[in-house]
């Protein structure tokens, strides 16, 4: 077997991670928080946040 299909997966990961943590930046989901407000004003930062976070 090829380790080109291990490779592929490792840095689908590793991008996967570094992903996930600029969507934990406070600037970003601040930035998410504002712009789901225009089309909502009942979200909250914490519902933004929350969002971000779960998703994997």
């Amino acid at each position: 077997m090829s380790d080109r299909p291990r490779a592929c997966l490792r840095n689908r990961n590793c991008h996967i991670d570094k992903l996930r943590t600029v969507f934990r930046q406070p600037k970003i989901i601040t930035g998410v928080w504002k712009m789901a407000q225009e089309h909502d004003a009942d979200i909250s930062e914490a519902n933004a946040r929350q969002a971000l976070q779960s998703r994997r």
